[in-house]
């Protein structure tokens, strides 16, 4: 009697096994993108539909880097440069955000990043009249998007450089691969740009507990994203580099100087991963008085949280709208 009672229960825990594979299980693959470590994770597909989704989701965040740097590249001149609808749409976004921070942050201050070591560090630090030349380059009326061609033209003298959008626009790239894989569980993390969709292991959302930043003794109180999208933004974020000195990256562009000193961190929760990252950059880089001024513009409006301080004790936190973000 023993045996076929144990071939029914093995029967029946091998239908269990499949049965989870089919639902599928969490599968997570770590990786680099944007000279940053990336990590995906599927919680709904089979493994191996899971590993196909999140190959394609790696290789399409290097399709859109290689996207990145082909427009950069090519708009440097005074002819109009034909982009795909995608392309496009990066760009009317990044003129968009452009015009509502009044020019704080836009994807035309490629000028001012050079002069202050963004991408190759500087060995000297730049004079008043060259940042004057770079911050006028840098206005958003110096490129122009046809809308009906999108053909893009971009002024004499100033060139592209999508460093505010770059990683939440190839995040967001990513988890359209991931849905059009059958994925709807899933998370994205570039660096410190995350994307999270569905429950996650509870149901309640992708549990998200935020760093240590200077000065604080205790971490913040962890939340969850569901559906949505993170940008932490702290001065150590791919610094710029001047002369041996270092500053952080998120420059007003109207000013043309590092800035934010007193900003230890920013967190930023927004529908798309390429909002969260320029918005949370113009918040960086204004700091709330004149950040809560702009966001009022915004529909939907983002959640923000910004700590303050100099590291010589514990950060201030000042929020807007962040209650939806505690919200279960």
């Amino acid at each position: 009697m023993r045996t076929p009672l144990f071939a029914l229960l093995s029967l029946l825990l091998s239908f269990v096994a499949n049965l989870a594979a089919a639902a599928g299980e969490p599968l997570r693959l770590a990786g680099r993108a944007f000279d940053r470590r990336a990590e995906i994770e599927v919680r709904d597909l089979p493994r191996a539909a899971a590993e196909a989704a999140i190959g394609e989701a790696f290789r399409e965040l290097e399709r859109a880097r290689a996207d990145l740097r082909a427009i950069e590249a090519a708009a440097q001149g005074p002819e109009p440069v034909a982009l795909d609808e995608r392309q496009a749409e990066l760009v009317r976004r990044a003129l968009g955000i452009c015009y509502w921070s009044s020019g704080a942050v836009g994807p035309l201050g490629a000028e001012i990043f050079r002069l202050w070591g963004l991408r190759f560090a500087a060995t000297s630090f730049p004079v008043p009249a060259e940042i004057e030349r770079a911050v006028d380059a840098a206005r958003c009326a110096s490129a122009n998007l046809d809308p009906t061609t999108n053909r893009l033209t971009v002024a004499a003298g100033t060139r592209l450089d999508f460093f505010p959008f770059e990683v939440g626009w190839a995040v967001d790239r990513a988890a359209a691969a991931l849905r059009a894989a059958g994925a709807a569980d899933f998370w994205i993390e570039v660096g410190a740009i995350v994307r999270a969709a569905g429950g996650g292991a509870t149901g309640q959302g992708w549990r998200f507990e935020p760093p240590l930043v200077r000065g604080q003794l205790e971490p913040l109180a962890p939340f969850f994203l569901r559906d949505r999208a993170l940008a932490l933004l702290r001065p150590g974020d791919r610094p710029l580099r001047v002369a041996g000195e270092s500053f952080a990256p998120y420059i007003d562009l109207r000013r043309g100087r590092p800035g934010g000193a007193a900003t230890a961190a920013v967190l930023l929760v927004s529908e798309l991963a390429v909002d969260a990252q320029a918005v949370g950059y113009a918040m960086f880089a204004l700091g709330p008085h004149d950040g809560t001024m702009l966001l009022g513009a915004l529909d939907p409006r983002p959640s923000i949280r910004w700590l303050l301080g100099s590291g010589e004790g514990p950060p201030v936190m000042t929020d807007v709208n962040w209650g939806v973000v505690l919200r279960p």
